[in-house]
């Protein structure tokens, strides 16, 4: 078993694939009564499908939201216009055991959107990256800490 795109501790999601490889075929119907029985309560199974050996479904797209307090959409809306005016937006990336990586992000940013109380934000994925949540957070002026306990992964497109 394995996530298509896992996520970090504490970003709740509403789109997740889960990719299951059986020893013998299975009734589609019967994986799913079998997986139903042992899922938390709120948690549900919206499709099983059978998929060829070596069929990858690859992320190549996500959509995120955010819940934020009132008053600050005139100045998050100004700061998500700026970051889509410009052609280049550097994050530096620390991963543990390696240097600190200079990234530029704007290629994978595809929409940003302010509305009363919701934040939500497009982003491409791709063999050779992507823009972390806690990135776009930081980069739109919220507080990851104020702010990832919030956040929920909307959507999720496959590629092949």
């Amino acid at each position: 078993m394995s996530l298509a795109l896992p996520r970090s501790v504490g970003i709740a999601s509403s789109d997740e694939l889960l990719v299951i490889e059986l020893g013998e075929p299975i009734d589609l119907d019967e994986v799913r009564s079998r997986l139903d029985k042992h899922l938390p309560e709120g948690m549900f199974i919206t499709q099983v499908e059978r998929v060829e050996a070596g069929d990858r479904r690859l992320p190549v797209a996500a959509e995120y939201e955010v819940s934020i307090d009132a008053g600050v959409e005139a100045p998050l809306a100004a700061r998500a216009a700026a970051i889509l005016a410009e052609t280049n937006v550097f994050v530096d990336r620390a991963t543990p055991g390696m240097a600190n990586r200079h990234i530029d992000v704007r290629p994978y940013i595809t929409a940003i959107t302010v509305e009363p109380g919701r934040l939500t934000w497009s982003q491409g994925i791709t063999a050779t990256g992507t823009v972390r949540p806690n990135e776009m957070l930081e980069l739109l002026g919220l507080v990851t800490g104020d702010h990832l306990h919030r956040l929920c992964r909307k959507a999720v497109t496959y590629g092949r």
